[in-house]
């Protein structure tokens, strides 16, 4: 799974249910504006955070989530994650 947002938007708020026919996972995602002038180009992918029950990610402060990418694990029946975080200016 890949999700990357526009070029003014960000992701406010991600939800998921796990679905036992396909052992995976289904996402809703909550994307907000913002101005152009606030958005930065110094992006950064994380480094990997597996799902394991429920969890939360947040921003830094002066940060904004902008994507994400995921891959299901066999070995933690669940999926790993790598956000990427963009700089506001």
């Amino acid at each position: 799974m890949c999700f990357s947002m526009s070029r003014n938007t960000y992701i406010a708020g991600i939800i998921s249910e796990h679905n036992n026919g396909s052992e995976d996972r289904r996402f809703k995602f909550r994307c907000c504006e913002k101005s152009a002038s606030s958005l930065a180009n110094s992006c950064y992918y994380t480094s990997n955070t597996a799902l394991l029950g429920t969890f939360a990610r947040t921003a830094e402060i002066g940060f904004i989530l902008k994507g994400v990418i995921s891959q299901h694990s066999n070995k933690h029946e669940d999926r790993i994650f790598w956000f990427e975080v963009c700089k506001l200016s």
